[in-house]
């Protein structure tokens, strides 16, 4: 796994020790993170691009709005 060298740096970050990875997910405490091609997806739900959507295979039922700005320029590089 490429993070196992990174968990307490991990850790120290996200300040908690009860941090761990699933298959597809990096969980600290009761939140969970999807992970893709190794890279943690920390954006609330409502700000992912559409391709990162249908990756994950979200549907927009429950998807919460986000309402603090990000970097559009960044997050949809890849359109």
């Amino acid at each position: 796994m490429y993070h196992a060298d990174k968990i307490q740096s991990l850790k120290d970050i996200f300040g908690s020790n009860d941090l761990k990875f699933d298959k597809e997910n990096m969980i600290v405490g009761n939140r969970s993170y999807p992970v893709i091609d190794d890279v943690i997806i920390l954006l609330d739900p409502g700000q992912y691009p559409e391709t990162l959507k249908k990756r994950l295979n979200c549907t927009e039922h429950g998807v919460i709005e986000a309402f603090s700005a990000f970097a559009e320029d960044i997050q949809y590089i890849w359109r």
